[in-house]
């Protein structure tokens, strides 16, 4: 492991490649990650004239995708601040590959695309590792990372009830604890457990595809913008055709 001092002498771990501060609040990882899509953004914009929008989405895929994606599940702890900045920067790069103006909305572009944005794609994978945890699919050292309520309610009058086999959730009081994997990722699972036709899915390549078609069902096809000024739209709805 390397020790990492930061411009605000914080220091910061690195391991397999994430780097731990001591608060675990990831602001320096995310920084770095930060740092490295901007460069990629500007290999995209120099580009996009050139290139197909094909070619251009291979490029993302290459270039910035692959650092939004690493380790994502621990680091998405950080706070929504840093979230923010860098769900901007994937959104600058939609407008890239869809030939949009710097204030276009790119919502109806991430679906079309077939790209999920950032917040969706924090939940696609910590959706993805529980599956990956509840069909028994990780390593054995993480089998007692987390239990049912029918277990934590060992030893005291059972009465069967209709959580008994959802996963407890460790209470978290602060916001920041609340983010974490060990509370947040059981979080995650429960919110698509009525979802049967993705979550009854035990082949990994099925549940993934069936996650991503669930989650990008989220987002929206055309925007109809509240604000009468916006240079975008002008308040007109800007649908989107596949």
């Amino acid at each position: 492991m390397e020790q990492i001092h930061s411009t605000s002498k914080i220091p910061a771990m690195r391991f397999l490649g994430v780097f731990f501060d001591p608060q675990l609040n990831f602001k320096y990882h995310v920084g770095q990650i930060i740092s490295k899509v901007s460069r990629a953004l500007f290999i995209l914009r120099t580009v996009k004239n050139i290139l197909t929008p094909k070619a251009l989405k291979s490029l993302y895929y290459s270039l910035i995708h692959c650092h939004l994606i690493y380790a994502l599940p621990i680091w998405s702890v950080c706070n929504q601040q840093m979230q923010t900045e860098l769900f901007k920067k994937q959104k600058s790069a939609i407008r890239a590959i869809a030939g949009l103006k710097y204030n276009d909305h790119t919502e109806p572009h991430f679906k079309k695309l077939e790209i999920l944005t950032l917040p969706l794609m924090i939940d696609f994978f910590s959706i993805q590792f529980m599956q990956r945890f509840v069909q028994r699919f990780l390593p054995a050292s993480f089998d007692d990372t987390w239990i049912t309520n029918a277990i934590r309610r060992e030893g005291q009058d059972h009465v069967c009830l209709r959580n008994d086999d959802n996963i407890y959730i460790p209470p978290a009081r602060l916001s920041q604890t609340s983010n974490h994997p060990l509370t947040n990722l059981p979080r995650k699972w429960e919110s698509i457990a009525d979802v049967h036709s993705v979550t009854i899915l035990r082949d990994k390549k099925d549940f993934d595809k069936a996650l991503k078609i669930h989650l990008l069902k989220k987002l929206k096809t055309h925007i109809k913008c509240e604000n009468p000024f916006c240079p975008s739209c002008t308040n007109n709805a800007t649908p989107i055709v596949n």
